[in-house]
């Protein structure tokens, strides 16, 4: 649907997808209005290749405030839902519903609940616009950054608290029988960010059957292959690879496939499982490293 005064309306449909409504009998309809659409559903449509826009008021938020910044990077200033006079105690009210999920974006978006139109769009942009200073980043490198890294900062290291809980809150922690716990700014807690999945790998003595399947059934189509060895590129341009019982390195590959998690700081993310006492497999490579998890299954960490 098109926003009455804007002309223009966008939305993004998965990973791929973006619909762009008009009206063309809406005087407010310009050039620029349909730039300043499409820009933040671009970002957004990338987004939900990993780790996706979510449902929650914490997602919610980030991810929007995220496609506004990059309508700033791409346009040199973003729209004016980006920049509404909101109140902190507003803000504070956000802040206690976090967890919502999934969010009234009719309240915090559309000024349906009382809060000022656009609320949310200007919230989030703040939000982002501090990590991506704090990062020396731009929007566009904070595509698979997750809404919990952004939204702690906001929370905890920006001067913004929870209030006590809101009613609603409260209760529909107690209905899912979990209890809120204090969030800390994650600068003060250990653990490494991981932006998604980053590949998958197998060693199977029936290598070829394997592969059939893979290019006949599912449709993948190989980029490299070589002896023992295939590499499948997917849509979102990760890796999907086979090895072939004779393939040099790969003797640790002895539970079935093998799921890397994409990390931001490969080293840094190492050393974590180091300090944990996690059993590092194979040699590391330029961009990944295996290791044993506590289940005995074998993972990796890749660079994102």
């Amino acid at each position: 649907m098109a926003i009455p005064g804007w002309g223009c309306g966008g939305y993004t449909y998965g990973s791929h997808s973006i619909l762009l409504a008009l009206d063309p009998e809406d005087d407010g309809l310009t050039v620029d209005h349909v730039r300043a659409t499409i820009a933040p559903e671009l970002h957004q449509v990338a987004r939900e290749r990993g780790p996706g826009c979510g449902t929650s008021l914490r997602e919610r938020i980030v991810s929007e405030g995220l496609a506004m910044l990059f309508e700033e990077q791409m346009l040199g200033r973003a729209s004016e839902f980006a920049h509404q006079d909101i109140s902190d105690d507003d803000i504070a009210l956000a802040v206690a519903d976090l967890d919502e999920d999934p969010a009234d974006d009719g309240r915090w978006f559309c000024h349906a609940g009382g809060l000022l139109l656009w609320f949310g769009y200007t919230l989030g942009y703040r939000w982002a616009r501090d990590y991506a200073a704090a990062q020396g980043s731009q929007a566009s490198d904070l595509v698979h950054t997750s809404a919990t890294a952004i939204a702690t900062q906001a929370e905890n290291c920006s001067g913004v608290r929870r209030l006590p809980d809101s009613p609603r809150s409260a209760r529909s922690c107690r209905k899912a029988g979990v209890a809120r716990t204090p969030t800390v700014c994650a600068a003060d807690t250990a653990g490494m960010e991981v932006t998604g999945l980053g590949w998958v790998g197998t060693r199977s003595e029936r290598c070829e059957v394997l592969v059939e399947f893979y290019e006949s059934v599912l449709g993948l189509r190989p980029v490299h292959t070589e002896r023992d060895f295939w590499v499948y590129r997917l849509p979102d341009g990760r890796h999907v690879e086979v090895f072939g019982q004779d393939y040099p390195g790969k003797n640790h590959f002895d539970t079935g496939p093998v799921v890397g998690f994409a990390v931001r700081d490969l080293p840094g993310a190492v050393e974590e499982l180091r300090t944990a006492g996690v059993e590092l497999l194979g040699e590391p490579g330029p961009t990944w490293q295996h290791f044993r998890g506590p289940d005995g299954n074998v993972y990796e960490l890749t660079s994102s």
